[in-house]
């Protein structure tokens, strides 16, 4: 796990990489064995000064290091505050069918109510916008060519991009 500024990785309760403190961006390691199966992680980080950055890697006995892809994480419950840390919104977007054909829809948490939506070619060029009601929206895509796009969701200074499968 890489980090600009301080970032801790566990898995279940075990701190498996430390990567704590003030500093630019450094990578740090940490090894575990795992059965087959899904494991809770969290992930801490923070950013004090300059530029953010943070990364978090895997690897195993049958592929080498690369970020873990969004397909293999999965929500489970919002996280709870250590002792002394701030307690901080859970951000989180969905967007459901994936692959889609006609609409796309987006459902999101508090944090992004009444947000704004952009759906957008694979080389960031706006196609369709629309805003969310409350924490619920979709987007028409039938007129839409088959292909991979994003969905940028946006409140205030947050954004979250996610990809989405077009198909016809």
């Amino acid at each position: 796990m890489s980090s600009d500024e301080g970032s801790q990785l566990y898995i279940g309760d075990l701190l498996v990489v430390d990567n704590d403190g003030l500093h630019t961006v450094l990578e740090k390691t940490g090894k575990i064995g795992l059965k087959v199966g899904l494991h809770a992680i969290k992930v801490v980080y923070f950013d004090k000064i300059g530029s953010q950055s943070l990364i978090v890697n895997y690897d195993g006995p049958t592929f080498a290091k690369k970020k873990i892809p969004n397909n293999v994480l999965y929500t489970t419950s919002s996280p709870s505050a250590r002792e002394g840390e701030e307690n901080l919104e859970v951000v989180d977007v969905t967007i459901f069918p994936n692959p889609a054909s006609a609409v796309i829809n987006i459902v999101t948490t508090e944090a992004f109510a009444n947000g704004s939506v952009k759906l957008l070619d694979i080389n960031g060029r706006l196609l369709k916008t629309t805003k969310l009601i409350e924490t619920e929206g979709e987007i028409e895509v039938e007129d839409v060519q088959a292909g991979l796009y994003l969905v940028s969701v946006q409140k205030d200074n947050q954004i979250v991009t996610k990809r989405v499968m077009i198909q016809k």
